[in-house]
């Protein structure tokens, strides 16, 4: 993790824990205490060796490194253990001290203890370099993910699903679930865009045994089962016009991004809904010993894109603190055009470009035609009638009118008139 949240994760840091957010900071929380008692011994050298999945400190803060000895005269000495790796197997890493009397060198006494590393991981795109598709689950993308500085790394960009696909009057985000039961159209989203849902990539190691783990997903869950419906109106059908609304939360985790899901919990049968602190059995999220590693897909709730910070943390039953976090950011996007006031009114209509200014002439009259000598040549006068911008009509306040406009015909030095 990245306790003083500098955007570099800690196992990377071989020195002092500062310059992020919190300075020496003593939240640091995933090294662990080693005593090493004085033997009945004057003279000796405490000898230390180590997996290289540790790294070993004199301090908490990780300021000094430890020695691979010391002087029997320097004991009882406390050392602070770091997992940078997980281990291969349970019990698979260790932290061995021999004690070596002096002057013959001989073994005085010997011990050692052994260690489990751990460690769960939870990707998205944070470099947001992916759109829709998986993560690289790259160095990068991890660091961002641990960054404090929202505002250059304010994880997954994806856009609210406030849209209608299937333009069948049902919102996107109530839709494709069979919310509700007097409704037929709600079952399914018939479209060939992809709905926009951003897939995050969950991985189990082996050393972890499937028969008792379970893992709980927190973050600002929006239950699908919750959604609201409300009648405003009557079409002249007498069709009824209903408003949806979102249940409390800003986003959903589910196990399928595909246009047909159910509503339900993972915990019930064949539920697609990821609910939010509430441990689930692996099973559950299709996660087995031969698949130890699954995609789950996440969906902004309208309203999301006004929450500045939405982490997404796993964690486990194990009683130690062993999670992951990734950040995702939301965003609204929708067509808009400027207000009398200038303010920034949504729309659903958006004028089709065409070339400005459009100009229209009068048309030619009788008096606009002159007959030179000879009857050789014709001069016709062309005239100005009207003027059409698409942009200056659209903009309030004149902002974009146009002032002038020449009109040149073949060549000619002199404007229309």
């Amino acid at each position: 993790d990245d306790d003083d949240m500098d955007g570099t994760m800690d196992k990377d840091q071989n020195g002092p824990i500062q310059g992020g957010a919190v300075p020496d900071s003593v939240n640091e929380n995933d090294l662990f205490e080693i005593s090493i008692v004085k033997p009945k011994l004057d003279e000796g050298t405490v000898n230390i060796k180590m997996s290289e999945n540790f790294k070993l400190y004199e301090d908490k803060l990780k300021k000094k490194k430890a020695q691979e000895s010391y002087s029997v005269s320097e004991l009882p000495k406390k050392l602070w253990a770091e997992a940078v790796a997980p281990s291969q197997k349970i019990l698979g890493s260790f932290v061995k001290i021999s004690i070596e009397k002096l002057p013959d060198n001989g073994t005085y006494a010997e011990d050692e203890i052994r260690l489990t590393a751990l460690r769960m991981d939870l990707d998205v795109d944070s470099d947001n370099n992916n759109a829709l598709d998986n993560p690289e689950r790259s160095d990068a993308e991890d660091e961002m993910e641990l960054s404090s500085d929202l505002e250059n790394h304010p994880g997954k960009i994806f856009p609210v699903n406030d849209g209608d696909l299937d333009e069948d009057e049902i919102p996107d985000f109530a839709d494709g679930f069979n919310a509700f039961d007097d409704e037929s159209e709600d079952d399914s989203i018939v479209s060939d865009e992809p709905l926009p849902m951003i897939p995050i990539v969950f991985e189990v190691p082996k050393i972890f045994d499937l028969e008792s783990a379970m893992f709980s997903f927190e973050y600002d869950a929006s239950d699908p089962k919750d959604v609201q419906r409300t009648e405003i109106g009557r079409t002249e059908e007498n069709e009824p016009i209903y408003e949806f609304a979102t249940a409390p939360g800003s986003l959903r985790i589910w196990t399928t991004n595909a246009a047909t899901r159910n509503k339900n919990s993972v915990k019930e049968s064949g539920g697609n809904f990821v609910p939010a602190n509430d441990f689930i059995a692996p099973s559950r999220l299709d996660i087995r010993d031969d698949n130890r590693t699954v995609t789950l897909y996440v969906e902004a709730m309208p309203g999301a894109e006004n929450v500045e910070d939405l982490p997404i943390k796993v964690k486990t039953n194990i009683d130690v603190d062993i999670s992951d976090i990734v950040r995702v950011r939301p965003i609204l996007m929708q067509f808009v055009v400027p207000g009398e006031n200038g303010e920034i009114v949504p729309t659903k209509f958006v004028g089709v470009c065409t070339p400005r200014p459009q100009v229209k002439l009068k048309d030619i009259a009788e008096d606009d035609i002159k007959i030179k000598e000879k009857k050789e040549v014709a001069v016709v006068t062309l005239k100005c009638d009207e003027v059409l911008d698409p942009v200056a009509d659209n903009l309030p306040r004149g902002m974009a009118d146009i002032e002038k406009v020449e009109v040149f015909v073949d060549g000619s030095e002199n404007p229309v008139e």
